[in-house]
């Protein structure tokens, strides 16, 4: 099944809601009220890169600072919404709730949690009494609903996230997912159902894919199946490093075939290819292979890959060796000139 990608907005993660109220969107930013946008976009940039999956291996408090810091940010950075925040006293509960008197947890409230055995996949329920029209509109948008009563006997949206390898988001994937039966109530009944998704080449952690239909069954008669939400999280690469679209790799050369010229085996998301090294390459070289990045999703293309040479100094010399590369200073050490009538003498 291929799924449509949804936009990476406001989510409290996969785990079950906390039961303290969370913090206000400026003080997740670490921003003033009356900061400009500059320095809202500022701060969200140097929290991100701070918490981003990939820069802390896995670790779950940095994905779930992650991700309040990208809600806070998805608010904020629109005046629209930002306007709507302010005018709520700058309540968080409020405004993730769509305003809706009496509504409890955040826009994704509920009960939930991981479900143990299906191993890096977690559950969320989005139910209770809040305006679920309200939510869709705020989240998906206006075409990711229906209007009056139908709306509200609509099923609960189910949220899962996903973990793979930097390689098969390179390449695209079809994953089968184990996911817990929910009733109309959007509890679960206690057995399993097996949903595949199609995961496009080139997604990155963060991006959601929205299968419409697949989460929990109507409320009421005359409602819809709710939606199912795949969150993908892209595993560091212990090769590979991504930067965007484009990904760097650090690539050992011999010290004779720097100084001499000569090819080495470099590692591509594609296998292995030979490259040529130029006589006299230095330590830290880089070379750009083109279009050999990650695939741009939704754009066609590739990014680059960028290969960083790593010159190798011999560390033990036989004493042939250690006789030649003496030889070798004496001659790089004399003067040009004087390099030149020694060679005319032979």
């Amino acid at each position: 099944i291929s799924p449509a990608l949804a936009p990476f907005g406001a989510s409290r993660g996969f785990a079950a809601a906390a039961a303290a109220a969370p913090r206000g969107y400026y003080e997740e930013l670490g921003v003033a009220k009356g900061a400009s946008a500059g320095e809202i976009k500022k701060a969200y940039h140097r929290l991100a890169k701070k918490y981003h999956p990939d820069a802390n291996g896995g670790d779950e408090g940095a994905q779930r600072r992650f991700q309040e810091v990208q809600k806070a940010y998805e608010c904020l950075k629109d005046p629209d919404k930002k306007a709507r925040y302010d005018a709520l006293g700058g309540n968080a509960s409020a405004y993730e709730q769509g305003s809706s008197p009496g509504g409890g947890g955040g826009p994704f409230g509920g009960a939930g949690g991981p479900f143990g055995a299906q191993g890096g996949f977690g559950f969320q329920a989005r139910g209770g009494q809040v305006d679920m029209e309200d939510i869709m509109r705020e989240f998906f948008g206006g075409g990711a609903f229906r209007g009056g009563g139908a709306a509200r006997s609509d099923g609960a949206t189910v949220q899962v996230e996903v973990d793979i390898s930097l390689r098969e988001a390179a390449k695209g994937m079809r994953r089968a997912l184990n996911l817990p039966e929910m009733d109309a109530a959007g509890r679960q009944t206690g057995s399993t159902r097996r949903v595949e998704v199609d995961i496009p080449a080139g997604v990155s952690s963060g991006v959601r894919l929205q299968m419409q239909g697949y989460g929990a069954p109507p409320r009421a008669q005359g409602g819809r199946a709710g939606d199912l939400l795949v969150q993908v999280r892209v595993r560091a690469d212990p090769v590979f490093e991504r930067d965007g679209d484009d990904v760097h790799v650090e690539t050992p050369v011999p010290f004779s075939t720097a100084a001499l010229g000569g090819s080495v085996r470099v590692p591509t998301l594609d296998g292995d290819i030979s490259m040529k090294v130029t006589p006299g390459t230095q330590p830290g070289a880089q070379l750009r292979l083109r279009s050999r990045g990650m695939p741009r999703l939704q754009q066609g293309g590739r990014g680059d890959q960028f290969v960083h040479l790593k010159v190798e100094v011999p560390r033990h010399l036989s004493p042939r060796a250690r006789e030649l590369l003496e030889e070798l200073r004496e001659e790089l050490d004399r003067p040009a000139g004087a390099r030149g009538r020694r060679a005319a003498a032979f």
